[in-house]
């Protein structure tokens, strides 16, 4: 069936990143993967977010990539062209807009076994 993803409920509840650049507290609270177009959508949470400017936040992008996502990928056998990471000051559904929430997005290829950024 086209356009059909699989969202994947995250058994142990949200899952902390810890180590992140920053050193912000970041959740993953949502994982999405869209087998038919080889994307998977890690979607973060991080309360304080508006505490800091994007330049102290956007090494986290990759690093959530390369130390949550690739991982978390491999473990469970999934496969996908390119990894999407979104955090944002609170939970919002997706799909939906939600302007007084600050969120970052970053795209990623995966080539190599490794997150190489793409610009949207």
């Amino acid at each position: 069936m086209k356009g059909m993803a699989l969202a994947v409920v995250l058994a142990a509840g949200p899952a902390a990143a810890e180590g992140v650049p920053s050193g912000l507290g970041v959740t993953l609270y949502d994982l999405v993967i869209e087998p038919e177009a080889g994307i998977a959508r890690f979607r973060f949470v991080a309360p304080d977010l508006g505490s800091l400017p994007f330049a102290q936040v956007a090494a986290d992008l990759p690093w959530l990539c390369a130390q949550v996502a690739l991982p978390e990928l491999r473990a469970n056998g999934w496969e996908a062209r390119q990894v999407v990471i979104s955090i944002g000051e609170r939970e919002v559904p997706m799909g939906e807009m939600d302007a007084g929430v600050l969120q970052y997005f970053e795209g990623f290829a995966i080539g190599q076994g490794d997150c190489v950024l793409e610009v949207f």
